[in-house]
């Protein structure tokens, strides 16, 4: 029976890992937009405006 050979080191097998890979892509994707949404939402309110009394 073949043992699975494993790298030295947990950082060659996270880059070399597809998963891992693909799953922090589309996570730092997420963070990415949703940083971008918030940027783009937080210009638009001027902060120094009466605010209406709900």
């Amino acid at each position: 029976m073949l043992s699975p050979h494993i790298p030295p080191s947990s950082t060659f097998r996270f880059v070399t890992d597809q998963n891992d890979f693909h799953r922090s892509l589309i996570v730092n994707l997420g963070l990415f937009a949703a940083g971008i949404w918030v940027a783009i939402n937080l210009t638009d309110i001027d902060l120094m405006a009466p605010q209406p009394v709900a």
